[in-house]
């Protein structure tokens, strides 16, 4: 690995990790380092922080740049719950515990891993290692999650999603007594 070190200034105060990133190191797409905060590679302040992280002055950030590929992403036969299906789109229920796409920790048992098995013919040239996939949802997070089986569908949806369209709706169960804080 080739370890990068930024020292955010106070001009960067407020950015998105991912744009502030995506400045400072322009020979490496931005999906990329989205990637890699998600995968923990990328810290602010010695803490994992989401791609959305707003900056503040005198953040360190630690990007952990691989200096490899990671390797090639492998079909595996993992039973998907699927709610819709139609030749341009499938609607899956994720269960609460798998991850979305592989990474570092996570090279197999992905709902990646299994979309390839289920429907080897859906890829994304752009990004091999997402075929399909228009957003994701936390690894301890269940529901749907929408695939797109071609490039069109595809680009439409990641269109809707970029431009607020589509209605997410989420539901928290508490076990005890929530406080108002």
């Amino acid at each position: 690995m080739t370890d990068r070190i930024l020292e955010i200034t106070a001009e960067s105060k407020g950015d998105r990790l991912d744009k502030l990133l995506a400045a400072h190191l322009p020979e490496i797409s931005r999906a990329t380092l989205q990637r890699l905060i998600e995968e923990g590679c990328i810290t602010v302040n010695g803490a994992w922080v989401k791609v959305s992280y707003r900056t503040r002055p005198g953040d360190a950030i630690i990007a952990r740049i691989p200096s490899e590929p990671p390797p090639a992403v492998t079909a595996e036969p993992i039973p998907l719950d699927i709610v819709y299906e139609d030749d341009d789109l499938l609607a899956i229920n994720k269960p609460a515990g798998m991850v979305v796409h592989p990474a570092l920790g996570h090279p197999g048992g992905t709902l990646v891993n299994a979309l390839l098995w289920y429907a080897p013919d859906v890829e994304d040239d752009e990004q091999p290692d997402r075929p399909g996939i228009v957003h994701r949802l936390d690894r301890d997070t269940s529901g749907l999650i929408l695939l797109a089986k071609t490039e069109d569908v595809r680009k439409a949806l990641q269109e809707a999603f970029k431009e607020r369209q589509v209605k997410k709706v989420y539901l928290a169960l508490v076990e005890g007594h929530a406080s108002k804080e």
